[in-house]
């Protein structure tokens, strides 16, 4: 900024003269920031529920997309959970999470997983592993003599 003795410049002038200096200097922080910016910056399209639409509809997209996307418009699934609930994921998932050019919005949570050990009985030495049948059956009759179907109703 230039030195201007302020004794000899009309306080009008001055004001003027530094909101001028002002936008010079903001005008050269964005040249520096448009210089740093790259195409890739500019051009980021944020993947969403409508994208993906677009993108399912399209005719080069791959079957697993097409399917998950039949899945959502029957309201069975969200685009939101397509890295948690497709199987398998379709390829486009992978490309549009790696690509510069795309924003992925989608956060997945992770899948519930199952307990690592199992759960210890109340007896010493046994152990409950899910899936097991443990105690007496539920039929009051053991024997195979009667295979008469109950009703739920009863």
């Amino acid at each position: 900024m230039m030195n201007i003795p302020v004794g000899d410049a009309d306080p009008q002038h001055l004001r003027a003269f530094q909101r001028l200096m002002g936008a010079v200097d903001a005008l050269a922080t964005l040249r520096i920031r448009s210089e740093n910016t790259t195409i890739d910056e500019l051009c980021a399209v944020p993947v969403t529920d409508e994208f993906m639409n677009l993108l399912a509809a399209s005719p080069t997209a791959s079957v697993e997309l097409q399917t998950y996307a039949r899945r959502v418009a029957f309201g069975e699934a969200r685009w939101n959970d397509i890295e948690l609930w497709a199987n398998p994921v379709p390829p486009e998932v992978a490309e549009l999470k790696a690509s510069p050019r795309h924003e992925w919005l989608y956060c997945p949570v992770a899948k519930p997983t199952p307990p690592a050990e199992p759960v210890r009985a109340l007896t010493y030495g046994s152990v409950f592993r899910r899936g097991e049948i443990v105690g007496p059956s539920d039929d009051d009759d053991d024997g195979d003599d009667n295979n008469t179907p109950r009703s739920w109703l009863v």
